[in-house]
């Protein structure tokens, strides 16, 4: 161990909870704040807490990342074989989050009217898209978030429509 963080205390800042990890030698990252919510990365998959403010303990904070690695393990030995993998890993972007945060930056600011105006395109461009209904086009929309249903911050999120719409599209 190298920092002794103590588990029973509320860990209020993304570096103490960082020092867990790195004395636990978990395979996770620094919390990070999306909108109102904060996520943690584990083995490169960001993971939504369902935290707004960092009120777990230490020990929360291994028995979250040590659930979540049950639950990663157990999507990776139903994943393709090996020699697909790299096929299968393809990044996702949730650009309507990526928008709002951008705009709710202050120092940002300038940039206002220009992104209001491409989300309007984008908007359209997801219209269209569900229109044609091409396979490929349909997954790189969900792949973007750009259909609600692949929205994780959309109340009509819908993970397993958005699995099956990008594994369609493939």
């Amino acid at each position: 161990m190298i920092w002794n963080t103590p588990l029973d205390k509320v860990l209020r800042t993304s570096r103490l909870v960082r020092r867990v990890i790195l004395d636990h030698n978990l395979p996770a990252g620094y919390p990070v704040k999306w909108g109102n919510q904060w996520d943690l990365p584990i083995r490169g998959n960001l993971v939504p807490t369902g935290l707004t403010s960092l009120t777990w303990t230490g020990q929360e904070w291994i028995d979250f990342i040590n659930k979540h690695l049950d639950i990663l393990n157990a999507a990776k030995k139903i994943n393709m074989p090996k020699e697909n993998n790299k096929k299968s890993l393809q990044w996702r972007v949730n650009t309507p989050q990526l928008m709002r945060e951008i705009l709710g930056n202050n120092e940002t600011a300038i940039l206002g009217k220009p992104l209001s105006i491409f989300s309007r395109i984008l908007a359209e461009v997801g219209e269209r898209a569900s229109e044609l209904n091409d396979p490929k086009l349909n997954a790189l929309m969900c792949r973007l978030a750009i259909y609600e249903v692949s929205d994780p911050y959309n109340e009509n999120y819908d993970a397993e429509l958005t699995n099956a719409t990008i594994e369609a599209g493939r």
